[in-house]
């Protein structure tokens, strides 16, 4: 209960833009409870093909899927972006070492002559 709550606090203090990308924590908890309830804990299923004969573990495991491929896209697209950003600062930081060499070496030449 409380890793919930404590991912609610995460999810609302975090950027609004990023709200859909989080995974569904309280859905996968229910998924999973209804397979608990189902099935009583004991015969939880443990083998790929009782796990495919069980409706509810189909569902858990279709979501869990799911949830983990837009978490994916997610990180795949901000580590784009942030790829992209450091470019931009490098190279910006390169043009400004290089405008400051030409800088220092025009200040040094008339300072010799």
């Amino acid at each position: 209960m409380k890793f919930g709550k404590n991912l609610l606090q995460l999810v609302e203090s975090s950027d609004p833009e990023w709200g859909p990308y989080w995974i569904d924590y309280k859905s996968m908890k229910k998924l999973i409870h209804e397979i608990t309830t189902s099935q009583g804990e004991t015969q939880i299923s443990d083998s790929p093909k009782q796990i495919s004969q069980s409706a509810a573990e189909v569902r858990f495991f279709r979501a869990l899927k799911s949830e983990l491929r837009k978490a994916t896209y997610f990180f795949a697209s901000e580590e784009e972006i942030c790829k992209a950003r450091y470019l931009r600062v490098s190279n910006s930081l390169t043009l400004l070492r290089d405008t400051y060499k030409k800088y220092d070496e025009n200040s040094c030449n008339r300072l010799l002559m």
